[in-house]
């Protein structure tokens, strides 16, 4: 049995719509349904990796010979996009971007189509909340975090009154609900990053725990981490990156499970 839908919007209502295709969003049967649905995704060519998540895909494919790697590309595109016309998703060209991660200046004018349409290659792109620049030097993604957090730094200061504010167990709980988990997602990929890039969220650490504890200015950020039992960033990713090496070591189906076989990373 057809199911119609319509949209309200203020007064305004549509007409009567039906669904072709799609599962009910919110429903507990949706991801089992979508996951089936995908479950026959076309092999790609060899040498090119693909990632899902949910609805968001991403194909890559690293070298040295630009135009080899577009070239292969364009026909795992060409594949990808025969499988969606076959089963009736539809690829949002205005929202599909393409990125080369180099060193160079200059990489010259890559074209890639789908469906006939040339996509768009850009410097920056964000994935899973994660802000990719082309040359991976995590500066774009690290200012990122920082102009969020400085938002919730600012809730943290109007609770944090001499007379009135909270406690200091209750600022910590701010902090790590609102700062630390934003600082911690991910972390372990930019840990390597310049250290005047990972200094701005040390700064935005020490300001946080200044006013959570209420200690005077000039306090040094070691005794504000003892004080409040907070661990310095540095550590915590460290600490995340060991447990991501650990989770893929023992799993056969992570998508990095091939490359830490193959650099040969132990723990």
């Amino acid at each position: 049995m057809d199911i119609a839908h319509r949209v309200k919007v203020d007064d305004a209502i549509s007409d009567h719509y039906t669904l072709e295709n799609g599962t009910p969003q919110g429903s507990s049967l949706s991801p089992l349904l979508f996951l089936i649905m995908v479950n026959d995704f076309p092999e790609l060519s060899t040498h090119t990796s693909k990632a899902l998540f949910a609805d968001d895909s991403t194909i890559w494919r690293s070298g040295n010979n630009l135009p080899h790697i577009m070239h292969h590309l364009q026909s795992d595109m060409n594949l990808v996009a025969e499988w969606c016309n076959k089963w009736g998703f539809k690829i949002n060209t205005k929202k599909t971007v393409g990125i080369i991660f180099s060193n160079k200046t200059n990489c010259g004018n890559p074209i890639i189509h789908i469906n006939n349409e040339k996509i768009q290659f850009v410097d920056s792109v964000k994935m899973l909340g994660i802000n990719l620049d082309r040359r991976l030097n995590w500066r774009l993604h690290i200012q990122s975090i920082v102009n969020a957090c400085s938002q919730c730094l600012n809730i943290i200061r109007l609770l944090s009154g001499t007379s009135f504010g909270s406690s200091k167990r209750a600022l910590l709980l701010v902090y790590r609900g609102l700062i630390r988990s934003r600082m911690d997602y991910g972390c372990f990929l930019f840990k390597d990053s310049a250290k005047s890039n990972l200094q701005l969220l040390d700064t935005l650490q020490y300001k946080a725990l200044l006013a959570c504890s209420g200690a005077m200015k000039g306090t040094s950020l070691s005794n504000l981490l003892s004080e409040c039992g907070e661990t310095s960033l540095s550590h915590r990713r460290y600490e995340f990156f060991e447990k991501f090496l650990a989770r893929i070591k023992h799993s056969s189906k992570s998508p990095f499970s091939a490359i830490f076989e193959e650099k040969k990373l132990s723990l």
